[in-house]
């Protein structure tokens, strides 16, 4: 009977060890799911992560991208400008320098002109009679 008591005994025992050990499994069971969870999330949330970085450095691209269309808008509206200006001055120059020309070209005839009445106011009261005229009249009704 002891041994019986003893099988009994031993038997309870390992009955016990093996609940224990089927609740030590259990156990580690839920945790191992819990920490598999844990690491999905992390990987969603990794995921996640990864896929923004992306959009960010499209974006980034895109960003610098339209920065250095802009610059290069800016660069040619100051080119153009510039050439505008230049064109401006040139156009204005050379219109100064027509006028000056027409101007030396008066000047000169103004000079000649003075020259003709003066030479006229001094020719005496035969040459009149005579209806002699200066050389420089005679220059200017040729010119005429």
């Amino acid at each position: 009977m002891e041994s019986d008591s003893n099988s009994l005994k031993n038997d309870k025992e390992s009955l016990e060890k093996d609940r224990d050990k089927d609740m030590l499994i259990k156990e580690l069971e839920e945790k191992l799911h819990y920490q598999q969870e844990g690491i999905a999330r992390v990987n969603a949330k990794l995921s996640q992560a990864l896929d923004r970085l992306s959009e960010l450095r499209q974006e980034k691209e895109e960003l610098q991208s339209r920065l250095e269309e802009w610059e290069h808008k800016k660069l040619d509206f100051k080119l153009q400008k510039h050439e505008k200006l230049e064109q401006e001055y040139h156009k204005m120059s050379h219109r100064a320098q027509v006028t000056k020309n027409q101007l030396d070209e008066l000047r000169r005839e103004i000079i000649f002109l003075n020259k003709v009445i003066s030479d006229l106011e001094e020719r005496g009261l035969i040459d009149y009679i005579k209806k002699r005229y200066p050389p420089s009249f005679i220059q200017y009704k040729n010119k005429k």
